[in-house]
């Protein structure tokens, strides 16, 4: 492999450079648990298409617990690049649960992704 070196420039000055590989670049794989401000409830139809997410709900319970809604994402969009798709749907605000989001069934090609 070719090591590259990415550079970041903002009005025409140089603000980082850091090389492929960099640790400071890699994302960190996100674990369910590891914070308690956000709660997300994966559905059944989630969990029939998604092995590793259905792993994590044997392994830490469902709700799955992170610091906050981007973890949340994050880890969505991880387990996503293994498997079947997953979505992150925010739970209503009169939604009964102890929750801020859930994992519905899985995504079908004609389902919008939230950018």
């Amino acid at each position: 492999m070719t090591d590259h070196e990415q550079t970041r420039f903002h009005d025409g000055e140089i603000v980082s450079k850091t090389e492929q590989g960099d640790p400071s670049t890699e994302t960190k794989h996100i674990e369910p648990g590891e914070g308690t401000g956000f709660r997300v409830e994966a559905k059944s139809g989630a969990l029939d298409t998604n092995a590793a997410l259905r792993s994590d709900v044997e392994e830490y319970g469902n709700p799955l617990r992170f610091t906050s809604e981007h973890t949340a994402v994050t880890y969505a969009d991880q387990l996503s690049a293994t498997e079947d798709d997953l979505r992150l749907q925010t739970a209503a605000l009169n939604d009964p649960r102890d929750i801020e989001a859930y994992h519905p069934r899985r995504s079908h090609p004609c389902d919008q992704r939230a950018s």
